[in-house]
């Protein structure tokens, strides 16, 4: 009987371990894909803003 108590409780703590690791790496993952949206909008704006510039250029031309 006492051996299963701790067979339980041993399955209890891989269990909350598990848990934890998946949180974890489920924050880590999130993260990463804020910090991919984060370069993404900085892109657009250099983007945004070189367009513009060229767009200066050429109005006089046409």
């Amino acid at each position: 009987m006492q051996q299963q108590v701790e067979q339980a409780k041993h399955s209890q703590q891989i269990i909350k371990n598990a848990i934890a690791l998946l949180s974890k790496k489920s924050r880590a993952e999130k993260d990463q894909i804020q910090a991919v949206y984060q370069v993404a909008e900085e892109l657009q704006l250099i983007v945004e803003r070189k367009l513009g510039e060229i767009q200066k250029i050429l109005d006089p031309q046409l």
